[in-house]
């Protein structure tokens, strides 16, 4: 109304987006709002008003067996790691199936997620002939070939350091800003402070490898095959999940893997994929609850401070999202005890 657009202009873009047979009646209301005028209990009004509830029933419906789409999902899921030859994308096409009723009586809105379904899936199938090709060369035994060749190139020319790959890359990218001083200044200075967060990564590297020297890691195998007899996998299962909670919390996740999937090596392999599982539920769950925990927390750390609130301190963060880790603790340890009973044979 404020830009002038004319009135059949509106209604169409009314029909348009909203519907062609409230386009009269929200028309007649926005231009007595634009007037600072009441539309008051017009005819117009109650049919808006009775458009609006319908929807709204239709709304919360289609909420509630949305909802249900979770259920298939995590089912699937769960039979998925117990039995690896169902296929595992069989819980998104469930759960795709059930979100698609909800939503099937209303023709537009199918439509439109049908198409951005589709739109989103076809972005991936130039992977396809990625997957056909090493399915092939599998089969063909060029990764065994490749295998023996990187182990005879390692015996004869020795084990090439893997940091050599970025420092040559970087060396490549320094020289393109070599003869821009501010720059190249810039650029040295923002990689080295950015490096110098991980200074503090250094001392646990070297304890990694003085207490793998030190065959700590052995022992610690060895208690934990202890403890899975006397008080059963599910406890231990239970005390790696809250361990690596804790230790990714307090230190990058990575770095708690690094060294926790040690003491799992060797296992036997149905208590190898419990405590692998408990783990790695740990780390995700430990790198979420501090800004230091994991690479996505550093980022939405400094996306908050950034964007949003620069007074935003690492105890806020930790207080905004506890609720929801301690939620998915409550859910995650269910899960663990679940996936712990089956696993033991009940």
């Amino acid at each position: 109304m404020h830009a002038g657009v004319a009135q059949p202009l509106r209604k169409l873009l009314l029909g348009r987006f909203i519907d062609s047979s409230l386009a009269d009646a929200l028309d007649r209301h926005y231009v007595l709002e634009s007037q600072h005028l009441s539309p008051g209990l017009d005819e117009g009004e109650v049919v808006i008003a009775r458009a609006l509830a319908a929807l709204d029933k239709r709304r919360i419906a289609a909420r509630r067996t949305g909802l249900l789409a979770a259920l298939p999902f995590g089912v699937l899921l769960v039979l998925h790691a117990l039995n690896h030859n169902l296929p595992v994308f069989l819980a998104a096409f469930a759960g795709f199936a059930v979100a698609l009723a909800a939503i099937w009586n209303l023709p537009e809105m199918r439509a439109a997620a049908l198409r951005a379904g589709w739109l989103e899936f076809s972005e991936y199938l130039f992977l396809l002939p990625l997957f056909f090709s090493i399915s092939l060369l599998t089969r063909s035994g060029f990764f065994g070939q490749f295998q023996q060749m990187i182990e005879i190139g390692s015996l004869t020319m020795g084990h090439l350091p893997v940091f050599l790959a970025a420092f040559a890359g970087f060396a490549v990218a320094l020289a393109a800003i070599w003869n821009l001083p501010e720059m190249r200044a810039a650029a040295l200075r923002a990689g080295w402070l950015e490096f110098s967060e991980y200074l503090f990564l250094l001392p646990l590297f070297f304890s990694i490898s003085l207490l793998t020297r030190s065959g700590f890691f052995g022992q610690f195998q060895q208690l934990i095959e202890i403890g899975s007899r006397t008080m059963g996998p599910a406890s231990m299962a239970l005390a790696q999940f809250f361990g690596s909670s804790v230790l990714s919390a307090l230190l990058d996740n990575n770095v708690v893997a690094d060294f926790a999937a040690r003491a799992i090596q060797g296992l036997p392999t149905a208590l190898i994929l419990l405590f692998s599982m408990s783990q790695i539920a740990g780390y995700a769950l430990g790198g979420c609850w501090t800004h230091i925990g994991s690479a996505q927390s550093v980022v939405a750390y400094a996306f908050i401070r950034r964007d949003l609130d620069p007074r935003f301190g690492p105890l806020q963060y930790v207080r905004a999202v506890s609720p929801l880790l301690a939620m998915m603790a409550v859910v995650l340890t269910l899960y663990i005890c679940v996936v712990a009973y089956v696993t033991s044979g009940g």
